[in-house]
């Protein structure tokens, strides 16, 4: 599903990441952690676009981008990755002036090109995947952030990506609002989803993701296919030294 070699970026003269490779099967949900600052976000959105790399290669599905790729072809690549990826971000980015059930139609009928009724009823769909369909007709400010996040994640699925990027959605919510985003990002997960999540949330990535990207300085520092195993006895000291800090709270 996603092949990465080599990859790096800089902005500027900052190196933010450094000579990463890594492989992601299909229907794999990955977890993403580290210290701030570790270029985890940098990383992610590398996957689909949204930075330029400074080296190296991203193949996901039948597309792939380039370092040094001629602007043309790179466009190309780039709109065949997005039309395969859904991304949640911290923030929700919905559309203040259009409701919840309208957020999720917009890209139905801009970009799928479906007719408003067939639209509407797959958006309905969605937002009862994600528990929301009785606030179809509320704006975005009528709802708590958790919901506004179920809402992203909803848009995200009207595009019925074959991969979901999350580069940490609860880090905005209060903590009583988390559970809520969590428990569809596990649904989806249940579901097959391919997934890579950027994540401050330690016992989610414990418990529902299948493997452990631990990222430090820019560099992959341990891969691990045993989350378990990893958040009680990591490999590397780099990590072994997030982990003891982790605990402490």
């Amino acid at each position: 599903m996603i092949t990465v070699e080599h990859l790096s970026k800089k902005f500027d003269e900052l190196e933010v990441l450094y000579d990463l490779s890594i492989t992601i099967p299909a229907h794999q949900v990955v977890a993403v952690i580290g210290p701030s600052g570790s270029g985890k976000s940098t990383f992610l959105r590398c996957l689909n676009g949204l930075e330029i790399l400074t080296e190296g290669k991203i193949t996901v599905g039948q597309h792939t981008i380039e370092a040094n790729m001629n602007k043309k072809e790179l466009k190309q690549m780039i709109y065949g990755i997005r039309q395969e990826t859904g991304m949640v971000f911290q923030q929700f980015n919905l559309y203040p002036h259009k409701t919840v059930i309208e957020n999720v139609m917009e890209s139905l009928i801009v970009v799928k090109k479906l007719k408003k009724e067939e639209a509407q009823v797959r958006a309905e769909r969605l937002l009862d995947k994600v528990g929301l369909l009785e606030k179809l007709d509320n704006y975005p400010s009528q709802l708590s952030g958790g919901q506004q996040q179920r809402v992203a994640i909803a848009r995200a699925l009207a595009m019925e990506p074959q991969l979901m990027l999350f580069d940490e959605p609860t880090s905005a919510l209060d903590p009583e609002l988390v559970g809520d985003v969590l428990r569809v990002m596990k649904n989806l997960a249940e579901d097959g989803m391919t997934m890579v999540i950027v994540t401050h949330e330690m016992n989610f990535a414990r418990d529902v993701a299948d493997r452990i990207v631990f990222m430090a300085d820019g560099r992959i520092v341990e891969d691990s296919q045993d989350p378990k195993a990893f958040f009680t006895k990591p490999t590397t000291e780099r990590a072994q030294q997030f982990i003891r800090k982790v605990n402490e709270f």
